[in-house]
């Protein structure tokens, strides 16, 4: 898994195909102030006397934002400093006898390749001392940050495991790695008895890192298991195209009867019902599977009812379950700073993207302030590594609870079952939490 850092260092294909030489940022240009963030003074760059600088790099929506209101992850400059303000008014700042300053970047869910311009901002114009990312900035932006620039970087979904052994020890996710979501999906699918007779299709993009994911993390478990992958198909467009069409004849004619999506989610669901075809479905968190991005538009009668695992506490507010102390806490600070009045899902409903990215900035910045806390007034990349990895069972909001360690980057080691319905177009929380189907 992503937690086995015995090969650090070591060459392996990132989320954009390349290899982890380094360190090097977008266009080739070296990094100022060289390995492990620090100045040829030997400071940690992004580190005065009284300040720390912090980048800060998140997902624009604005391309597809025309798709509704859900595409909206509200002002995420406003969440971030609404968290500096809450800490302010508790006495939490300074910390590591500094104040905090956020250096921010945004990056086009339409454009991958724009997470290393993100981080080639964050390193050479900002000289950041650590990066945090709410999330799908494990598509490029992970790599670059932490692998190819030797900086720390705190973030929800991972990529592959080949990046975290060549990042070790600079990348934290709150997540899993890509890899071991799908891994995870198999065993967690063979305990639930949906592979049983069944008929495998995957369709995901046609890039050789998604080729290596599949391999990996579905291809070979369902081996492990007695399953394997009877037809697959792959796309260039992951916002919907002519490939979905061709990729649901061929499952139905290959006679698929339980399909995985790795991309084009929609489009796949909406040629499929156009095409009379109606196999199972199952997923994971992977791509935004499991999200607000695209629960809102699944046709109900291709989808109805079917069920996905997820290492996110998504779908329990629906369910009815309170909100926590720590995530009232976090709204509260949010709608103090802005003068909002956003709300958390109610029972029967669906949260939105601004909810949900203001609950990602209170427990990305709560690993943050543990990690400084832990480092001390002699803040290095080191000891402030120092300081995640002593994190055991912290408390999140949008997440069971947070443990990384030595050699340990991914932080929750729990999972729980959705269901999507179509009463009120959302994932719903089926049963607690349990730890995860894959073997340790």
């Amino acid at each position: 898994g992503a937690t086995d850092a015995s090969s650090a260092g070591g060459a392996g294909v990132s989320p954009s195909g390349g290899t982890g030489a380094g360190p090097t940022v977008a266009g080739g240009a070296a990094v100022a102030g060289g390995a492990a963030g620090a100045t040829s003074s030997g400071v940690a760059r992004g580190v005065t006397d009284t300040t720390i600088t912090v980048g800060v790099a998140y997902l624009n929506l604005s391309g597809v934002q025309y798709l509704g209101p859900d595409y909206d992850v509200g002002d995420v400059r406003a969440q971030w400093n609404a968290v500096l303000a809450g800490w302010t008014r508790r006495g939490l700042l300074p910390v590591a006898g500094r104040t905090i300053k956020f250096a921010f970047h945004d990056y086009s869910v339409l454009d991958a390749s724009q997470q290393r311009s993100a981080c080639a901002a964050m390193i050479q114009d900002d000289h950041v001392f650590a990066v945090v990312a709410p999330e799908y900035f494990y598509q490029q932006g992970a790599s670059c940050v932490a692998a190819e620039n030797h900086t720390p970087v705190i973030t929800s979904d991972g990529p592959a495991n080949a990046v975290y052994r060549q990042a070790a020890p600079n990348l934290y996710t709150i997540m899993l790695s890509s890899t071991d979501q799908m891994t995870n999906l198999v065993y967690w699918a063979r305990d639930k008895g949906l592979l049983q007779n069944r008929k495998i299709g995957v369709y995901y993009p046609n890039d050789p890192a998604s080729q290596q994911l599949v391999d990996e993390g579905l291809r070979a478990p369902l081996q492990r298991v007695g399953s394997k992958i009877t037809a697959s198909a792959t796309t260039g467009n992951a916002n919907g195209g002519p490939e979905d069409a061709l990729a649901v004849q061929r499952f139905h004619s290959a006679g698929v009867d339980l399909v995985v999506l790795m991309t084009s989610d929609l489009g796949f669901l909406q040629q499929a019902d156009a095409q009379g075809y109606h196999p199972h479905y199952m997923g994971s968190d992977y791509n935004g599977y499991t999200t607000y991005l695209n629960a809102e538009n699944f046709p109900a009668d291709q989808f109805d009812g079917s069920p996905a695992v997820t290492v996110t506490d998504r779908g329990t507010l629906t369910t009815g379950a309170p909100l926590s102390p720590s995530a009232r806490q976090c709204l509260d600070d949010y709608n103090r700073y802005t003068g909002a009045h956003l709300s958390p899902p109610p029972p029967g409903g669906h949260e939105t993207a601004a909810y949900v990215y203001v609950m990602l900035a209170c427990d990305e910045s709560q690993l943050l302030l543990k990690a400084l806390q832990g480092a001390g007034r002699n803040l290095t990349t080191a000891t402030f590594e120092a300081g995640l990895t002593s994190i055991r069972n912290q408390p999140m909001n949008y997440f069971p609870d947070v443990s990384f360690g030595p050699g340990r980057y991914e932080g929750v080691q729990q999972e729980r079952t959705l269901s999507w319905r179509s009463k009120c177009k959302c994932w719903v929380a089926d049963a607690p939490a349990q730890p995860l189907s894959m073997p340790g």
